[in-house]
């Protein structure tokens, strides 16, 4: 549900500041400290253990979301992948990074936080952003098509 809207975004600012160890770019959203509907992940050995840490616990899986469990492996700290997830011995361990929320994360809309009447914007999208995340929305199309025509849109929830 992430739709690409700047085919001429160059991906390598978003790199900025990383070092090897950041095998997971990823932004938050407003109410977890990652969004796990559009990230980047490094094509090597720790991008490799990050997906095979994910998916090894499928017991795990089924009592948490994905987004939820992929976010308790990494420390809060250090944002490095906890020991007791890893699925292999190795020297190196990859590390979460996490980025400015429109990075990757810009979505359209004005939000409404459960039990709170107050909205506030989202990740507001922006003509010239890399693309745009549809989360939590009942009617993607119709969200792309407010993005297309270059609004900030409409509520959620």
């Amino acid at each position: 549900d992430t739709m690409i809207l700047n085919q001429n975004f160059e991906l390598r600012k978003l790199l900025a500041g990383t070092d090897p160890d950041d095998a997971l770019i990823i932004s938050p959203d407003a109410e977890n400290r990652i969004n796990a509907g559009a990230f980047l992940l490094r094509n090597d050995e720790l991008g490799k253990m990050i997906v095979e840490s994910w998916t090894a616990d499928s017991e795990a899986m089924e009592r948490t979301t994905d987004q939820a469990y992929l976010d308790e492996m990494f420390d809060e700290e250090t944002g490095y992948l906890l020991d007791t997830y890893a699925t292999k011995v190795s020297s190196r361990r990859p590390r979460m990074k996490i980025i400015r929320q429109c990075a990757l994360q810009s979505a359209g809309g004005i939000e409404q936080s459960r039990g709170s009447a107050l909205p506030y914007f989202e990740g507001t999208y922006a003509r010239g952003d890399f693309a745009v995340h549809s989360f939590g929305r009942p009617n993607k199309l119709e969200q792309m098509e407010i993005v297309s025509e270059g609004s900030i849109g409409f509520f959620s929830r």
